[in-house]
């Protein structure tokens, strides 16, 4: 059996749809765990009609908490012999449970990765493919854990130079090695729990599987959907942690300094940007806050000696390659400005384009 966990926090508009491809699967041994994390829209009576329609559904209703909360109040839930995750209004593909479970069986990986798409107003388009592969041991370090630190910089270890992201709904889980590892989502961190959870789950499989048929399709909403850039306080905190996290990690299967001395600079150099980017959200925006935030966030946060990484970088970022010129001199409030712009820019090509 596959227990799915899904959490629900005010998704009225998509629930029906979601939960309608999950229960079409064509693997039926399903336990459908629905965790709504104190939705103050119709999701919690959307969740209990549907239950009455399915056995295979269970539904939970606690106080708001995160959707890494809601993920594992939902694992703790689960009795099937594989684990997995949807979010509250993507797709799932009829056979990707199938397809991943016989993969899993097949090969007695820990964990199968299927590949992933886009999903724009309903046109479907490729995002995240995987080869047809089985990766054991040190394998899975330079062909699934390095392409996701690594992203968008040349990094001058070996590793396979492709794109992987982090999102953790492409994964199945055997349960035992979920609960073995006592693998959880992390409540400190609110924008990169999957990150974490990838890394940390990869890091201790001893094989994993992936497929390159896409499976699940990431629903990406329109900006009017999705609202604006959210704040984050004390997110140089919160970052900081996240870095800790991920090297403790990474330390199961590397023993060169060398490569997590650069893994360290990457971290980091991927945090500035965040941090730029989750600025645009504050609501007081003076050029004394503006100052301090870069400082305390930025400047004060291993800056020197990380920036040097951005020689590797990949030249198709070009947002980030003009930031990283503008903070590596300093230049607060012009890259502070060219953020803004860039937002806005992107912001009016998605309009005209969806």
């Amino acid at each position: 059996m596959l227990s799915v966990i899904i959490p629900v926090y005010n998704n009225e508009r998509y629930l029906i749809t979601t939960l309608s491809h999950i229960r079409n699967a064509k693997y039926r041994d399903l336990e459908i765990i629905i965790v709504d994390d104190g939705s103050s829209d119709k999701s919690l009576d959307i969740a209990y009609k549907i239950q009455k329609e399915d056995s295979r559904i269970s539904v939970y209703s606690k106080e708001n908490g995160g959707v890494a909360s809601a993920r594992n109040y939902g694992a703790g839930k689960a009795t099937g012999e594989y684990l997995c995750f949807a979010d509250q209004d993507d797709i799932v593909e009829p056979d990707m449970y199938s397809s991943m479970i016989d993969r899993l069986e097949q090969d007695a990986s820990d964990i199968c990765i299927c590949s992933s798409g886009k999903l724009i107003k309903n046109e479907k388009y490729p995002f995240d493919i995987q080869d047809n592969a089985l990766y054991i041991g040190s394998e899975i370090k330079g062909n699934l854990i390095y392409p996701i630190i690594f992203e968008s910089f040349d990094a001058p270890i070996k590793y396979k130079k492709v794109r992987h992201d982090p999102q953790i709904w492409v994964c199945v889980f055997r349960r035992i090695f979920w609960e073995k590892n006592k693998i959880c989502f992390r409540n400190y961190v609110n924008y990169e729990d999957d990150l974490l959870v990838k890394i940390e789950s990869l890091s201790l499989a001893k094989s994993v599987s992936t497929l390159p048929a896409i499976g699940y399709y990431w629903r990406i909403h329109t900006k009017s959907e999705s609202g604006s850039i959210r704040y984050i306080e004390n997110i140089g905190q919160k970052q900081d942690k996240t870095y800790q996290d991920i090297i403790n990690s990474v330390k199961n299967i590397e023993a060169d300094e060398n490569v997590l001395f650069m893994i360290r600079q990457v971290i980091f150099c991927k945090q500035y940007i965040d941090a730029i980017h989750y600025l645009m959200g504050a609501k007081r925006k003076n050029i004394e806050f503006i100052k301090n935030y870069y400082n305390v966030n930025i400047y004060n946060r291993n800056f020197n000696e990380s920036i040097r990484v951005i020689k590797y970088l990949n030249t198709k970022r070009i947002r980030w390659k003009i930031l990283f010129l503008l903070i590596s001199h300093k230049m607060t409030l012009l890259s502070f400005i060219s953020e803004a712009m860039i937002n806005w820019v992107e912001g009016r090509r998605r309009k005209v384009k969806w």
